[in-house]
């Protein structure tokens, strides 16, 4: 297999890691909530009455129950590749006379019909997408024509200062790739997508220490699932000498920063759905091979 056609994830290790984490962490659950109310305010303005609506990589339903409210006579339907996400969304999720229906799936294969759906959401899955164009190809085929389609993800600035932390060691450089906001804008309209609009938002957190940041991702599914990651225990005297390196970043009023990149998109299917042209290709960036610098 060559290399540009090496999966960037290994897929058994995503769906291990989320079915533990469940909601995340009440940080990581914050940001979920950030980036879900974004998403949300964004039909504000759009004058749309979907019928059918598709919940990309739903997680724990929290999106499509909001869905749900807002669109009462629509069909909500929920994909994620893990079982037991889904569980607990079900047994979140109104029991009588439900119009929800939840299913098992990737998002670059996705086990629904071509022009089925009016309205795509999806709350920051698309980082563990593999290949991204394959997943944004997919939304264009079951979209219907002049179907809308809204996204949040995050963009290459998010946890730069792990990474910066990390940089020290070999054993730690296992940062997942995010795709930049014009990069991933371009790939919607290369697919086919019309109307793109693409925007950012940038959070500045704070984390006590090192120790407590690892701990948040590690239990919100944020794991490393690379599928070149290395395996096995990796010994504590690296994850000692980024911490040191993380100290270096803390502020006069005693914060240590970690920076967030919210990048929100929506694009609409243009009246005949068929592709414009070749999928396009989005660069799996690495932060690992990037030069060192400082944030």
């Amino acid at each position: 297999m060559s290399q540009a056609m090496r999966p960037v994830f290994d897929r058994i290790a995503v769906r291990r890691t989320f079915a533990r984490a469940g909601d995340g962490e009440p940080e990581f659950a914050r940001i979920v909530q950030i980036a879900r109310d974004g998403l949300l305010d964004g039909l504000d303005g759009i004058r749309i009455r979907p019928r059918r609506i598709l919940d990309l990589g739903s997680g724990t339903g929290a999106t499509a129950r909001q869905l749900a409210h807002r669109f009462r006579r629509a069909d909500i339907v929920s994909v994620d590749p893990v079982c037991a996400l889904l569980h607990e969304a079900r047994s979140r999720a109104p029991r009588w006379f439900s119009r929800h229906l939840h299913v098992t799936g990737e998002a670059e294969r996705q086990p629904l019909s071509s022009d089925s759906m009016d309205l795509i959401l999806s709350n920051l899955a698309m980082p563990w997408f593999d290949p991204i164009e394959g997943a944004i190809a997919e939304c264009l085929r079951i979209l219907r024509p002049g179907g809308l389609m809204l996204l949040s993800t995050f963009g290459p600035d998010t946890l730069k200062e792990l990474a910066y932390a990390q940089a020290s060691s070999a054993a730690l450089q296992r940062m997942h790739p995010f795709a930049d906001m014009h990069v991933l804008g371009d790939a919607l309209v290369r697919v086919g997508f019309a109307d793109v609009v693409m925007d950012v938002q940038r959070i500045r957190l704070h984390t006590p220490d090192f120790w407590r940041l690892c701990r948040v991702l590690c239990r919100s599914g944020g794991s490393s699932a690379l599928a070149a990651r290395r395996r096995g225990l990796t010994a504590r005297r690296p994850f000692n000498t980024a911490a040191t390196r993380y100290e270096t970043l803390r502020r006069p009023d005693g914060a240590l920063p970690v920076s967030v990149e919210l990048v929100f998109g929506h694009a609409w299917a243009p009246p005949e759905s068929a592709q414009a042209g070749p999928v396009g290709t989005i660069p799996r960036l690495d932060w690992s091979t990037e030069p060192e610098s400082r944030p």
